[in-house]
């Protein structure tokens, strides 16, 4: 049956800012419900190997018709520890069985003719013939070869990739396994790909019920992988299984041979990409397979002749796939990557304009499989992060961090080592760093670090509190780090309310300061106000919406006077000395009037929650 669930992204233009946003649609690789029809025609028997007569398990039979032809689905099974199977025909007729299996040769029985209701017992002996990829060649040259199982170039491997997508296919169909999947939400950065939010939640997927299923082939043949649902709204289709081994993607697709390089290294790809007639919104990709074992491992996409006037490599997905120990392929993990494209027109008249602002992603990783009769087997899918953090100021482990993953919710603290681990992450591009309340004082924030984290691996990083200087310079980008002088950092409130007051004055003054030429304060453009008080010379500042101040270039090992102000009323008056390149927090408290003032007026600047 068809399983018509819409896929993913749809971006729509929303007047007046016109902005091009996703609104999340089903998913449609929880597909539809899987129907098993009962076959009352049975082909039964054994795979032995050649020579020794030992039972081959794990293999797969598959159902051919009389011209070697695949029927308009998978029809097969898996050899058991014996070597038995049983396959079930959808009707009378004559027919082939294929053993195939990953890494050999593929072997075919006689013809047999099957009547209705009739079980029919076969023997299939299979040579052990190993299948050699090394020998394929590769070339830089564009040849379309489509149909990849009859090109001289691609025969082979297309055979090796099959195998484990017919495996794939069969098993969608039958309901073999019941999943406990990790499904994500992110956005990414559309440049560095690194994560800016993330979601993550845990489900299971019922026996019966698909975990990757697509749209029928014939319906992405004739409608295309991205569609307008409205005039302002995108829908992003992906291949399943099915969808890859079907006639219709065979005869719209060129096919030809990738080496792999880099991340491929000992992979060759079996590469595909939209047949030059086509003019719908297609995908192009490779099917990478290990040369030694000849094993599929992942198929990569992109789309092509996407209906956005934005080009970027990195619109497409993936789905990784994995062999069980009893022999049957599923798809592991899988991801779809979607444009976020801000549409905005000009104040004057010129065409209007489109930017890529984020990539959303969408995936899902198998976590558990368990099958309808049998033990749960659980998937190699742990991805960690350890490390420690060090306080740099005291040459110390920091103890007690906050490690936290830049646009997640998973969060560890450091040990009395400084050590920390997070677990359960996903892979990709992301960015860690800590909080811990001696930074918090000082209203700073260590800078995130870049890291890569793998699926199944687990993955280093060292974090460290910065020294002093370093973080003087980060509080006061303006005049940077310089010699002799600290900064005073902190919040003015309310003393009745607790809430932070938003357009105070904040003085620092010393009457040790007799002039401010040569001073920092003159020699950099800063938002300090030179000013002289009573207590001498000095600047003011305001404070920002949520309340906080921030003084720059103060002169170490000079006695100030520290106030602020605002509408009649005054905070007590902070006496303070600094060293060089220390930063100090003081909070005040507006809780005195100004003389005369009205003592009964409260301040009256807009108060704001605390950041």
């Amino acid at each position: 049956m068809a399983c018509d669930v819409p896929t993913w992204s749809r971006l729509s233009l929303a007047p007046p800012a016109l902005r091009l946003t996703r609104i999340f649609c089903t998913t449609a690789l929880i597909g539809c419900l899987a129907v098993q029809p009962t076959f009352s025609q049975t082909a039964r028997g054994a795979l032995l190997e050649e020579g020794t007569g030992a039972p081959i398990e794990g293999a797969f039979i598959r159902l051919l018709d009389e011209g070697d032809q695949q029927l308009h689905r998978v029809v097969g099974a898996l050899s058991g520890p014996d070597g038995r199977f049983l396959v079930r025909a959808p009707e009378p007729g004559r027919y082939r069985l294929r053993a195939e299996r990953i890494g050999f040769k593929s072997t075919l029985s006689d013809v047999i003719e099957l009547a209705a209701g009739q079980t029919v017992e076969q023997v299939i002996i299979a040579p052990v013939e190993p299948v050699v990829l090394e020998g394929l060649e590769v070339t830089a040259e564009p040849v379309c070869d489509v149909r990849p199982g009859v090109g001289p170039r691609t025969a082979e491997l297309w055979e090796e990739a099959g195998k484990a997508l017919s495996v794939v296919a069969w098993a969608e169909t039958r309901g073999y396994f019941r999943y406990r999947v990790v499904e994500h939400e992110r956005e990414l950065d559309p440049r560095s790909l690194r994560v800016r939010e993330e979601q993550t939640w845990t489900r299971t997927v019922p026996a019966r019920r698909g975990f990757y299923v697509s749209r029928p082939a014939e319906d992405l043949a004739e409608g295309g992988y991205v569609r307008a649902t409205r005039a302002d709204s995108l829908v992003y289709y992906a291949p399943d299984a099915s969808v890859v081994l079907s006639e219709s993607f065979a005869d719209l697709h060129c096919f030809g041979v990738r080496e792999g390089r880099g991340d491929e290294e000992g992979l060759i790809g079996l590469t595909f990409e939209p047949v030059p007639r086509r003019e719908l919104a297609d995908i192009e990709g490779v099917l990478w397979v290990d040369r030694e074992t000849a094993e599929l491992r992942y198929l990569e996409y992109r789309y092509t002749r996407v209906p956005l006037p934005i080009s970027s490599t990195e619109i497409g997905g993936r789905v990784e796939f994995e062999r069980l120990a009893s022999g049957v392929w599923i798809v592991s993990r899988w991801w779809i990557r979607m444009p976020v494209v801000h549409h905005y027109k000009p104040l004057y008249p010129r065409p209007d304009r489109f930017r890529l602002v984020a990539i959303e992603e969408e995936g899902g990783t198998v976590l558990e499989v368990q099958p309808v009769r049998g033990t749960p087997v659980r998937l190699r899918s742990r991805t960690r992060l350890t490390g420690t953090v060090f306080d740099s100021t005291r040459a110390e482990p920091l103890v007690a961090a906050r490690v936290f993953v830049v646009g997640g919710n998973l969060t560890a603290w450091t040990d009395v080592q400084g050590q920390f681990e997070l677990d359960g992450l996903l892979g990709g591009e992301y960015a860690v760093s800590f909080s811990h309340p001696s930074l918090d004082s000082l209203v700073f924030t260590p800078d995130p670090v870049p890291v890569t984290l793998r699926r199944g691996r687990t993955t280093a990083v060292h974090l460290a509190v910065p020294s002093p200087g370093t973080i003087l310079a980060s509080l006061c980008p303006e005049i940077g780090r310089t010699e002799g002088t600290g900064a005073v950092v902190g919040v003015v409130r309310d003393v009745r309310t607790g809430s932070p007051v938003a357009g105070a004055t904040v003085s620092l003054s010393s009457a040790q300061i007799v002039g401010v030429s040569g001073s920092p304060w003159d020699l950099q453009p800063t938002s300090e106000r030179l000013v002289e008080t009573e207590h001498g010379r000095g600047v003011e500042v305001t404070t920002d919406a949520a309340g906080r101040y921030r003084v720059c270039g103060v002169p170490a090992d000079t006695t100030f006077s520290l106030q602020a102000a605002h509408e009649g009323w005054v905070s007590i008056e902070s006496t303070l000395k600094l060293a060089s390149d220390e930063v100090v927090r003081v909070d005040l408290d507006l809780s005195q009037p100004r003389s005369g003032a009205d003592p009964a007026a409260p301040p009256a600047g807009r108060l704001n929650r605390p950041p």
